[in-house]
């Protein structure tokens, strides 16, 4: 979403690569490897990936990392990285993003920088109810995915990302529920 607050920047969302990587079998996979990374690049005419990694290093400590990837060369980039303690999470991806404008050579205008500078919640436990929202939906479950995206909404009631996602998780799993036989009926 940081990403995207640049007018030099086009971002493929999040949904449109979720339905590429289930496309070509990646969703089992935890990881995506560069020659796959620049295949799926290659198919949504991306000229760059980014191709990140949280990683837990003690008992509350995290690394975050983000590494670019030339879809024309297959080349990658040393990662930007960043650590501190999971408390610090949200000032360690400002961190991060700013580095990553940084390599790609972007520079925001100050109205940018205040986008980017932007957080959608403070509340960290509203913030991984959300990212399980959105593992969960990338799973196609969606029940589960609508349970987690109504319990970051509850944490932080201004988290307005959790309740959009939380209505279409919601509008999901009603459209699951309606078969040829739910349509003859009514």
């Amino acid at each position: 979403t940081d990403l995207s607050r640049s007018a030099r920047l086009t971002v493929v969302e999040r949904d449109r690569m979720q339905a590429l990587a289930d496309e070509i079998q990646l969703s089992q996979s935890a990881r995506v490897d560069a020659a796959t990374a620049v295949r799926a690049g290659r198919l949504m005419q991306a000229g760059t990936l980014v191709n990140g990694l949280i990683q837990q290093t003690g008992a509350n400590q995290i690394v975050l990392d983000a590494s670019l990837v030339n879809v024309g060369t297959g080349a990658v980039s040393a990662p930007a990285q960043v650590n501190n303690t999971i408390d610090q999470l949200f000032d360690m991806e400002k961190r991060l993003v700013f580095q990553l404008f940084s390599r790609l050579g972007v520079e925001l205008t100050p109205a940018e920088r205040q986008l980017v500078e932007r957080r959608p919640t403070n509340n960290l436990q509203a913030f991984l109810a959300y990212s399980r929202g959105l593992q969960a939906s990338d799973d196609g479950r969606f029940e589960d995915a609508m349970r987690f995206f109504d319990a970051a909404r509850s944490l932080d009631p201004g988290f307005g990302a959790a309740s959009a996602r939380f209505q279409a998780a919601t509008a999901a799993v009603q459209g699951a529920d309606v078969s040829a036989t739910t349509i003859e009926s009514n």
